[in-house]
């Protein structure tokens, strides 16, 4: 949380540096600038690649991870306090888990899904007054489970009735951090695209369940995700 704050910090005087050195004869020509400055919102959208750090198998046999892909959609909202800072507010629908397999003797496949409402809080910083902007978003971000299932070879698994018919927590703290570009498209509509990282702070596994087998010491389990986003943002002024 401190490297947050630090790095939050750094934003802000990047942005208030940049902005108070500005030369106006490098301005962009009238014509060919774009000026974010205001209020925004749109709808987001991304595919990524999920992980779930730390494999907890309650005492079974731990399996190979296999390649987990998932969507995520949700819509943001934002505001530019000068033509290069904001600060943006994000809620989604965001698929995660991991997939595992195991194939040295008969074929095993085990899926944990997990579906969460993410709300990232992040800091933007952009540059100049181009048409094309290139950004840098970051902050942290609050995960509310949806649901979760567990499947092995396409059988559902069920958990302990002490844990509450859960496997996992409700509730996840991540950190998130994004860059990419903003492209004007016409009038104050843009495109958004970019990359998006995303870990886990908290650990996942219900309390009641975190306990140490002979053949495997507990670690904890975190989510873990990133991929490529894409959105169309409109500007309010």
């Amino acid at each position: 949380m401190k490297k947050l704050i630090i790095f939050f910090g750094l934003m802000l005087y990047v942005a208030a540096y940049s902005n108070a050195q500005e030369n106006p004869a490098r301005k962009v020509a009238k014509g060919d600038s774009y000026d974010q400055t205001g209020f925004y919102f749109g709808a987001n959208g991304a595919l990524n690649v999920s992980f779930i750090m730390h494999q907890f198998s309650y005492g079974g046999k731990e399996l190979d991870y296999a390649q987990t892909i998932r969507g995520a959609g949700g819509l943001i909202m934002g505001y530019n306090i000068i033509h290069n800072f904001g600060i943006a507010v994000e809620g989604y629908y965001s698929g995660q888990g991991q997939n595992y397999e195991d194939n040295s003797g008969v074929p095993m496949r085990k899926e944990i899904k997990l579906d969460y409402l993410q709300v990232p809080v992040m800091l933007k910083l952009m540059s100049g007054l181009c048409r094309s902007q290139f950004y840098i978003m970051a902050g942290p971000q609050f995960g509310f489970l949806q649901s979760e299932s567990i499947t092995i070879n396409g059988v559902t698994q069920h958990p302990p009735t002490e844990n509450g018919g859960s496997f996992f927590v409700n509730h996840d703290l991540s950190a998130r951090f994004e860059i990419g570009d903003d492209l004007q498209l016409i009038g104050n509509l843009y495109f958004h695209g970019g990359l998006n990282f995303n870990m886990g702070f908290n650990d996942i596994n219900q309390p009641a369940l975190r306990r140490d087998y002979p053949s495997h010491p507990y670690q904890s389990s975190n989510n873990a995700w990133g991929g490529a986003n894409i959105g169309l943002h409109y500007m309010v002024k």
